[in-house]
C-alpha cells in the first residue's frame, strides 16, 4: 500500500535516514528489493517479477561502502559493486536470455 511508504518517504525527505530505516519493515524490504544469493534472486525474478510482464530491470547496487556512508552501519559478507555486477552478469543474465 503506497500509504505505508508515506512516513518512510517523509523521514528520508527530512534527512532522518535512521528513522526511515526503522520504519521500513522486513515485509516492505522484501517487496521492494532483490537480495540474496544468485539462485534466490533468480527464483524471485522468475516467480514474482517476470509473470507481471516486466521485461527489464535496473540494478541499483548497494555495497558495504554505500551502507556505511549512508547509515554508519558495518555490513559484512557482501560483494563490492564490481563483484555484484559480475554475479549479475555471470549468474543471472544467462537465465533470462
Amino acid at each position: 500500500d503506497p500509504a505505508d511508504m508515506a512516513p518512510i518517504i517523509q523521514a528520508i525527505g527530512a534527512g532522518d535516514l535512521p528513522k526511515a530505516i526503522e520504519l521500513t519493515t522486513p515485509e516492505i524490504t522484501e517487496k521492494l528489493s532483490l537480495a540474496g544469493t544468485p539462485d534466490e534472486v533468480r527464483a524471485k525474478i522468475e516467480s514474482e517479477i517476470a509473470p507481471t510482464g516486466v521485461n527489464h530491470l535496473i540494478a541499483a547496487i548497494t555495497d558495504a561502502g554505500l551502507v556505511k556512508q549512508f547509515t554508519g552501519r558495518e555490513l559484512t559478507g557482501v560483494p563490492d559493486v564490481d563483484g555484484q555486477l559480475r554475479l549479475i552478469h555471470d549468474e543471472l543474465m544467462p537465465a533470462f536470455k
